[in-house]
């Protein structure tokens, strides 16, 4: 991937680790407790949260969980 590609990818990865992080809290859990209820262990979601994980599934399945859709705008 190009350099601009690679930082799009990251920005969007880290967004989404924000706004996890912001329903997370809403929704008054820690992480042990969503890790209990996702069944994704602790540190993935911590990896998640900070925008470290690169793996789709777990981030779907996170989402998924609070019943969220992702909504991708593509802009030049």
């Amino acid at each position: 991937m190009k350099r601009k590609e690679t930082d799009i990818l990251n920005r969007f990865y880290k967004d989404c680790g924000m706004e996890l992080f912001k329903l997370r809290t809403e929704h008054k859990l820690n992480l042990i407790k969503l890790s209990h209820k996702t069944l994704i262990p602790a540190a993935k979601l911590d990896l998640i949260e900070r925008g470290e994980c690169r793996e789709p599934w777990t981030l779907c399945k996170l989402v998924a969980f609070y019943g969220k859709l992702i909504h991708i705008k593509l802009t030049e």
